[in-house]
């Protein structure tokens, strides 16, 4: 492994965003570079990992993309190496097919989308990492809906119906009417009618994320991640 490391300060820096695509195809490639620099953001194109670490030792991007037909393990442990040496910005991995489940992944700075996506699920995720690289780590693929929902927080009770507008394994997002009284952080209790069946569907999550404005709706909103049932106990002792 190469034990060279990113100088903090160049990768902090820098007044124009750009992207640094490696892909192992050519017509890829080029596609998702006028995707990018179309809609969002300036692009340079590597294919191997050699001349990878050689632009970022140069001109570290703000985010870094992988475009692969398959995530291999070599690939991540690549990923986790430049991480360790000082790469600091989101990692996105396009895949047709990732070498094993999501979970395996411990950090938040690799994010992962997995075919089948649209150009705008790609737009949409880099302009998401380069506007706040600090995001949760996206692990699945996420899917429009529009499903009424009671949401409840189970510390403060604070308690509203609205909307769930996107779903995805392993969490979702609420659009709210106002914001005051919803923390990061907060444990919240999910009540879904499910009217075909006749009844309502219980699930429990966590708020990692919240906006005062959504760029599509303009309303306020959380991101939620999902807790296990058998975790909640747990997470709730934590936060008394």
């Amino acid at each position: 492994r190469n034990a060279r490391t990113f100088p903090k300060s160049s990768l902090r820096g820098g007044p124009v965003a750009k992207a640094l695509i490696q892909a192992s195809s050519h017509s890829d490639a080029k596609h998702l570079q006028s995707l990018l620099e179309k809609h969002l953001v300036d692009v340079h194109l590597t294919f191997e990992k050699t001349s990878t670490r050689s632009m970022l030792n140069y001109e570290p991007p703000s985010v870094l993309i992988f475009a692969l037909h398959q995530f291999e393990a070599t690939d991540l442990a690549f990923c986790e190496d430049l991480i360790t040496a000082g790469f600091d910005r989101p990692i996105l991995v396009l895949s047709q097919k990732v070498f094993t489940s999501a979970e395996v992944i411990k950090t938040r700075q690799i994010h992962m989308l997995e075919t089948p996506f649209t150009d705008r699920d790609i737009v949409a995720t880099v302009n998401k990492l380069l506007t706040n690289p600090n995001s949760p780590a996206q692990r699945h693929k996420r899917f429009t809906t529009s499903q009424d929902v009671r949401i409840e927080a189970m510390v403060s009770g604070v308690m509203t119906t609205s909307q769930m507008l996107n779903l995805s394994k392993g969490g979702a997002y609420i659009e709210l009417d106002e914001l005051a009284g919803w923390n990061e952080g907060e444990l919240v209790r999910l009540n879904i009618p499910m009217k075909d069946l006749n009844k309502n569907h219980t699930m429990h999550g966590r708020v990692v994320w919240t906006t005062a404005r959504h760029k599509k709706s303009g309303k306020p909103g959380l991101g939620l991640e999902f807790v296990p049932n058998d975790d909640v106990y747990r997470l709730l002792s934590e936060n008394l």
